[in-house]
């Protein structure tokens, strides 16, 4: 019972961290919350779960017949406030994502447009400072689409440099570099 109490308080320990880590975040003003550290400490809170409460119900089993009710009350207790604040913490990081999610607004068309113009290709990049503007212009329209998530874009952005800019991001890694970072 000792062993699994002590990693069961330590998980603990780094759940209610998480925890009142969000609960500063939500007395925030909204402009000032970090979207990236709500996810983060959502994911400590969540993957902490699983392992809090089956050490927990192990070490209520592991509580002697002979022991007072008060301790295996004490452990039940302790369980249902970290399921509370479990609860708790993924409603705001809930409500908070969402908050920045806009509604998709439909596409846009021009009746008085008789043409359909063609699709303008995307300029490569080969690292010349000189000729940033021009690709950026032309791929903006890949880092403006909300439809496509960070790593698909990340990949875009790759797909369209060429030389040392390639080879530093491809170097560095899809996974270790944010398209945020990165662009």
């Amino acid at each position: 019972m000792n062993r699994a109490k002590i990693e069961r308080d330590v998980l603990l320990k780094l759940f209610n961290d998480a925890y009142d880590g969000l609960d500063a975040i939500a007395k925030k003003p909204a402009d000032v919350r970090d979207v990236g550290e709500v996810n983060d400490l959502l994911n400590i809170v969540e993957v902490n779960w699983p392992s809090i409460e089956s050490l927990s119900k192990a070490v209520q089993e592991a509580i002697p017949d002979t022991s007072t009710t008060d301790e295996l009350h004490d452990e039940c207790v302790l369980l249902a406030n970290a399921r509370s604040r479990r609860v708790r913490a993924k409603g705001f990081a809930d409500r908070f994502i969402k908050s920045f999610e806009q509604p998709k607004s439909p596409p846009r068309s021009n009746p008085r447009r008789a043409v359909k113009l063609p699709v303008l290709p995307i300029r490569r990049f080969n690292g010349n400072i000189y000729e940033w503007r021009e690709f950026w212009a032309s791929f903006e329209i890949v880092d403006r689409d909300e439809d496509l998530t960070e790593s698909e874009k990340m990949r875009y952005l790759i797909s369209y440099l060429d030389d040392e800019p390639r080879r530093t991001l491809e170097n560095i890694g899809i996974s270790t570099l944010g398209y945020r970072e990165a662009t």
